[in-house]
């Protein structure tokens, strides 16, 4: 599985992520996202991918399109992400996809220690 999603926590949702991605467990996981919309209750992600590996490229363009997809929902419950990361391989799929797309809300993303490694500002948010 690709992702483990825990909303024991609730309003924080935390994904765990493993190196064994496929299309089938890559899916479950945007249904799940999906879901938490459809429950219409404002949430924070925080996405561990310190076990992630190197996923192929390809899913990049695959997250583009469901964050665009997001985007045009009328109501935005993700309030912002935090995103734990261990290798470099990592951060270049991040800021690939975020140059490409703006994220819905504010992301932060740190190494596996808790050192801010980027932060995305989310849709209609500025500096000030």
């Amino acid at each position: 599985m690709f992702a483990t999603i825990d909303k024991s926590k609730f309003p924080e949702v935390r994904v765990t992520f493993s190196d064994d991605i496929d299309e089938t467990s890559f899916n479950d996981f945007l249904n799940e996202w999906r879901n938490l919309y459809r429950d219409k209750k404002y949430f924070s992600f925080v996405f561990d991918a310190t076990n992630m590996g190197f996923p192929p490229l390809s899913y990049c363009y695959l997250m583009v399109q469901f964050l665009q997809s997001m985007k045009s929902q009328k109501e935005h419950y993700l309030k912002n992400s935090t995103i734990i990361i261990a290798n470099d391989y990592i951060i270049y799929l991040l800021n690939l996809i975020f140059a490409i797309e703006q994220p819905v809300s504010d992301v932060k993303v740190i190494n596996n220690i808790g050192v801010i490694l980027n932060e995305y500002k989310g849709v209609g948010k500025d500096d000030s």
